[in-house]
């Protein structure tokens, strides 16, 4: 195991890359339970899309070759001989010199294949006059034109958003097949904690580590997140609860204890609990240097650091990535390169995490460092990104451009 000083961030994103590895399971849920799902499989088209020729517009259908003439300065009145209604099959027509009202939607009938907006006809006791001419095929959506039968409406591996239900709904789904939740399991470790609503005392700590973490995993909808409390700093304490929790979960994430200090026994906790040593223990980057990760093959187990805003940063910018990329979501996190408000602080010879509040300033959008303590968890509800620094240098001067990610996990 190489030491807390050793590993840089791009040996531990390659460890995570080789040994998270995992078969993920499916299920078919209805579609209106699937936002945020990982599609398990690829969905095609059953049918046309629109199924039949119909107006993109409101008005009047009418045979391209009978109002030609009207850009040569000619008049042309039709003969009004009906109404499409929706729902309902349209009857036939015949002859020339007709149209009939249509309304936005309608299946087009022979003989017409143009339509005529209703802006540009003035309708008058069954007579229409035509007061523009326009070419065969204008304002119809043809058979196919939305998707065509066979073709691709929702790919394996994208988060579903609410304009995919919309989609598989217009193909007449009710289900769709995703990758199952992974079960997750949090521990937070610590004699000064408590849980929220207790009263405590003066030294205690409301225990906000692992609120933080489930909500941040449940809120892209992948992860079945089961919170097993505090464990007080006891050896056998710990190494049994987590050999629980990992009896009852596929990833076990725990916060705090990880640091060198007499009392921070969830290294070696974890190592006996999985039957293995960390694959790593200790990140050269600020926050979240005393990170670990462990596997058996089965199991995974991801120590955090105990300070707030440290297990946060580094959960959401190291390991959820890793993860999301595992049960197969390729429409992964986006950014955006915005310019820097303010100068932003950095430790040299490291990676560093540092938390922003982006504003819309001057129609363009300005991003402001949020520092502080590891500690001080308004710093993170104070953000809604961050960007990431190799730390070649101490600082980051005002207006630099810098690549912003989402602190909420965000896709596309």
């Amino acid at each position: 195991m190489k030491s807390n000083s050793d590993i840089v961030i791009g040996e531990a994103r390659e460890i995570l890359d080789h040994l998270f590895s995992f078969r993920t399971e499916h299920e078919k849920i209805p579609i209106l339970s699937a936002i945020d799902r990982v599609a398990a499989s690829r969905v095609d088209a059953t049918h046309d899309s629109p199924p039949y020729p119909r107006s993109a517009m409101d008005g009047y259908a009418v045979r391209s070759t009978d109002i030609s003439r009207v850009d040569g300065g000619g008049r042309v009145t039709l003969e009004l001989q009906g109404e499409i209604v929706i729902g309902t099959a349209p009857r036939r027509y015949s002859g020339t010199g007709i149209c009939v009202r249509i309304p936005t939607g309608g299946s087009i009938p022979d003989p017409f294949d143009t339509v005529v907006p209703v802006e540009y006809a003035s309708e008058q006791e069954g007579r229409v006059e035509i007061l523009k001419s326009f070419p065969r095929g204008s304002n119809i959506d043809q058979r196919g034109t939305y998707h065509s039968k066979g073709s691709t409406i929702l790919e394996k591996g994208k988060i579903i958003s609410s304009g995919d239900v919309a989609v598989l709904s217009s193909e007449g789904l009710m289900e769709v097949e995703v990758v199952k939740r992974l079960s997750v399991g949090v521990l937070a470790t610590g004699n000064e904690l408590v849980p929220i609503g207790d009263s405590g005392n003066e030294e205690s700590t409301y225990n906000s580590n692992t609120q933080g973490i489930r909500t941040m995993l449940e809120e892209t909808g992948n992860f079945q997140v089961t919170d097993y409390g505090i464990a007080r700093d006891e050896p056998e304490l710990l190494k049994e609860t987590i050999k629980k929790i990992a009896s009852e979960n596929m990833i076990v994430i725990t916060t705090g204890g990880t640091s060198a200090g007499r009392h921070d026994y969830v290294p070696e906790a974890i190592s006996q609990a999985i039957g293995r040593k960390a694959a790593f223990h200790g990140i050269r980057m600020k926050p979240g240097a005393p990170s670990l990760f462990s596997t058996d093959g089965t199991h995974f187990a991801i120590g955090l650091p105990g300070t707030p805003v440290s297990s946060y940063l580094v959960m959401r910018e190291l390991f959820l990535p890793v993860i999301m990329e595992k049960i197969g979501a390729k429409n992964a996190s986006i950014s955006w390169v915005v310019e820097l408000a303010k100068d932003a602080r950095i430790s040299r010879g490291k990676f560093n995490i540092v938390p922003v509040r982006i504003n819309w300033e001057e129609d363009h959008p300005r991003a402001y460092p949020v520092q502080g303590s590891s500690s001080s968890l308004i710093r993170i509800s104070a953000s809604n990104g961050y960007f990431t620094s190799d730390g070649d240098t101490a600082s980051i001067p005002e207006g630099s451009r810098i690549r912003v990610k989402p602190l909420r996990w965000v896709s596309f």
